[in-house]
This record gives structure tokens, sequence and C-alpha cells, in this order.
């Protein structure tokens, strides 16, 4: 047991430090990172290598010095530790309804009364009279779109509050935008209504291309999508908007 503690004290930072290293090289070579980072922040992680790998290449010096187990040290190691532990399971993890819910301020924060009605150029034209547009494109200038026919991804879900008011076919149609990262995303959606199968559950993602209209439900200025079509999709690989 003395022989254990005193190979861990002397090259656990050494271990550390190389577990994080191969994590944030991993993270970077197989684009993990955009999972929960904007891609433009990828250098963050590339710099974070560089340290990582400077700081084992400092320890590494040091190894011949022998080190007493101390529980401080110990304490240390495991707060860095535990996140390593959470990794492999938080880089699969896509915020969802549960999320959403607790995000979501309504469509009052949206660009749907205030603005200039700018048309995005990037709305690329998918046939006649139907235009290619993110749910972010919609959230900015709501206004540019009111009364033409666009093409929408996203996911689905439900709200008890809508359904009640409009109608058993209501729903939203949301993804989340982030400014640097998952922590400070927010939520943008659209009313959604029409033929939606009741089979499909909450977080299916989903293309729909609809009429949108801007309107006001209990004085509340509204994005509606009214559904002409909408088909299953698989989960983009990016499923964050920027």
């Amino acid at each position: 047991m003395k022989d254990l503690l005193t190979f861990l004290s002397r090259y656990s930072r050494v271990l550390l430090y190389g577990a994080w290293f191969y994590a944030l090289s991993s993270l970077l070579g197989d684009s993990g990172h955009e999972t929960f980072l904007r891609p433009e922040f990828g250098w963050l992680l590339g710099l974070g290598v560089l340290t990582l790998l400077g700081f084992a290449i400092a320890e590494m010096g040091r190894l011949s010095r022998s080190k007493r187990p101390s529980l401080p040290g110990a304490m240390r190691w495991l707060v860095l530790a535990a996140p390593l532990v959470y990794l492999p399971i938080a880089s699969d993890v896509v915020l969802d309804t549960s999320a959403f819910k607790k995000r979501w301020t309504g469509f009052e924060q949206s660009g749907a009364t205030d603005g200039p009605a700018l048309v995005d150029r990037a709305a690329a034209a998918v046939s006649d009279g139907l235009r290619s547009a993110t749910l972010a494109d919609l959230w900015r200038n709501a206004r540019a779109y009111n009364g033409q026919r666009v093409r929408v991804d996203g996911m689905i879900t439900r709200v008890p509050e809508l359904t009640g008011e409009i109608g058993p076919d209501a729903g939203l149609l949301y993804r989340f935008m982030m400014t640097c990262c998952v922590a400070d995303a927010i939520p943008v959606a659209v009313l959604l209504t029409g033929s939606i199968p009741k089979e499909w559950p909450d977080d299916t993602w989903v293309r729909a291309d609809g009429t949108l209209a801007l309107e006001e439900h209990n004085g509340r200025a509204t994005i509606h999508l009214r559904i002409d079509r909408i088909v299953r999709i698989e989960p983009p690989k990016r499923p964050y908007l920027y």
C-alpha cells in the first residue's frame, strides 16, 4: 500500500496531464468539441493542449524528487480528474426539450417586430417560391420572411399551453443558438401547425416546408409556420446554430 501511494504521489500529475492532453487532442482530432463549443473557438482547446504538454514536460523533469503523499494533493488531483470521467458521457449529449422548457422565454425575444426587414442573402432558393432558411434567420429577422414559403430544419416539441390555446396540431420547431458554448445557448423557435404525426416524439429532427406568418396570440408577437410538408431527417453533425 505504501509503495502504491508513493508511486501515485510521484507520477499522478504526469498521468493527469497526459490524460487531459489525450482527451483534448482527441476532441480536436475528430471535431468533437463542436458538440459544445463554436467551431472557430477550437484554437482555445489547441492552446490548452500545448499548455498541458508544457506542464507534463515540466513535471517529468521533477520525477526524481521524492514526494510525500498528502490529502490536499489528492483532493486537487480528484477535482481535476473528475471532468475526465464525465467527458465521455457528455460528448454525445445534445440540449433537448428539457433544456428548451427551462431556457425558452417566448417569441418576444425574436426579431418579429423590431428592426428593418432585411432579407438574409444566405437563404438560398430551394425551388419555385420556397426559400431555405435556418431558425436563427427567422428568429433574427422574422419580418423579412413574413408571407414567404420557407424550408427549415429543427426539432419538434409539444407545449400543452399551445395545444390548449391553438389546437391539437400545434407544436414548436426549435433549435439552440450559441454565442460561445452550450452553457450560453438559447432556444429559438417558431410555432408549428399542420399535420405532425402524433407518433413522432419530442426532439424528433424534421424538415418543414410551409408559409411563415407573423401573428399575435394573447397580445404576443408569434412567428407561425403553417406546414405544407414535413419529413423526418437525421440529426445534423452540428446541432447548434451560431
